[in-house]
């Protein structure tokens, strides 16, 4: 097609110069040049084209000038019309350039916006004034279920379940009377309809724009489904941990980079008779022996700075009687991700009784062993009586 029209622009040309030339001192050959230039011109797509015309055309006034020059001085030639007919082919030329910069550049941006609102990974609808959808993503179509097309001109209610589209044609109403952006982040979470009937939750945040035609919004979809089995799955998880933390027969503690107590749970206030009023806030060495506290501090800070990440050893305990109790504590940093420690698990289990019970099995060990010893003595003793006796 373009060098079909540039071959019949060029006969057209050439037809001229030839009228030019058989039929001199007409002043109208110069406007048929332009005429055939500006109908090129047209075709701002045509643009090479269009130059390598204008550049042919150029020659050939500038040819029919000279032939003139050999014809008769009593006939008067037309040079001003001539120039002005050169100037008009090459503003036209210009400008044809310019249009067609500017059209290439429209048109890059129409293709980027274009490929940004179809390959969006969230909904997107263009709806105007009357609430009527006049544009739709891809992906806005995949998530309620529609056919490309099918939504353009649909209201948008008609996407929400029944019971809600009276009351969201108000907000839509107000929206738009008064319209503002509303960031994904403080959206508002709704339940939408795909095109089967089946309903499903959606975020949905706003934005607008206004043109000749009026307002329009523009609605940007997230299916909260996954996400909302997600938050569901994660609340009965903590709830699960929260259960665990509190009932679990193992107390648990949590300090600090300081040592002091921001959380323990039910059970360790209740073995160790305290409330959680009276143990939060507090220096984990409060609860020990003075003799053991250089130790245990020397512990926490080494599980801070890195030198160890757990560590499990054994302390002295004061419960709210003043007894002591003894404990077996596994401790562990909790680290952010660039792996410094915001605060300390420690779980701890009471080991009295099974100390206890270590203590009295040695003192039994030792017992026996010195009935053993007795039994070995009286022995050898009769024995050496027996020998004794028997020799006699």
């Amino acid at each position: 097609m373009p060098l079909r029209l540039f071959t019949i622009c060029l006969f057209l040309v050439f037809m001229v110069f030839v009228c030019e030339v058989t039929m001199p001192f007409q002043v109208w050959w110069q406007l048929g040049y332009v005429i055939v230039i500006f109908y090129m011109l047209q075709y701002p797509q045509q643009t090479r084209y269009a130059i390598l015309l204008g550049i042919i055309t150029s020659m050939l006034i500038a040819t029919g000038y000279i032939i003139s020059l050999q014809w008769s001085e009593s006939v008067q030639d037309f040079p001003i019309e001539r120039g002005l007919s050169l100037l008009a082919i090459w503003l036209g030329v210009y400008f044809s350039i310019r249009f067609k910069a500017q059209l290439d550049r429209e048109i890059k941006q129409r293709e980027q916006l274009n490929a940004v609102f179809n390959n969006a990974t969230e909904g997107m609808l263009i709806v105007n004034e009357q609430g009527e959808i006049v544009l739709v993503n891809i992906y806005a179509q995949l998530m309620f279920g529609y056919n490309e097309g099918e939504l353009v001109d649909r209201s948008v209610e008609e996407l929400l379940p029944a019971g809600l589209r009276s009351a969201h044609r108000q907000h839509r109403q107000g929206f738009m009377s008064s319209p503002q952006s509303r960031p994904m982040g403080v959206g508002r979470e709704l339940t939408a309809k795909r095109k089967d009937g089946s309903e499903f939750p959606v975020e949905v945040s706003l934005s607008y724009f206004r043109s000749e035609e009026g307002p329009f919004a523009i609605a940007f979809v997230l299916d909260m489904t996954e996400r909302k089995k997600a938050r569901e799955k994660l609340i009965e998880e903590k709830i699960l941990a929260q259960s665990y933390f509190e009932l679990a027969p193992v107390l648990f503690v949590v300090l600090d980079t300081k040592g002091h107590v921001i959380s323990v749970n039910d059970y360790g206030c209740q073995h160790l008779g305290y409330s959680k009023d009276a143990v939060m806030g507090r220096h984990f060495t409060e609860f020990m022996p003075e003799d053991g506290r250089i130790d245990a501090l020397g512990r926490f800070d080494r599980l801070l700075d890195g030198s160890s990440n757990e560590f499990q050893n054994e302390s002295i305990v004061r419960n709210s009687r003043g007894e002591e109790v003894e404990m077996s504590w596994r401790k562990t940093a909790i680290r952010d991700k660039d792996g410094v420690a915001v605060a300390v698990l420690s779980a701890g289990i009471d080991i009295t009784e099974k100390k206890r019970q270590e203590k009295l099995t040695i003192l039994h060990h030792a017992a026996i062993q010195n009935l053993n010893d007795d039994l070995e003595i009286k022995i050898r003793n009769r024995t050496a009586q027996l020998n004794e006796a028997v020799h006699k």
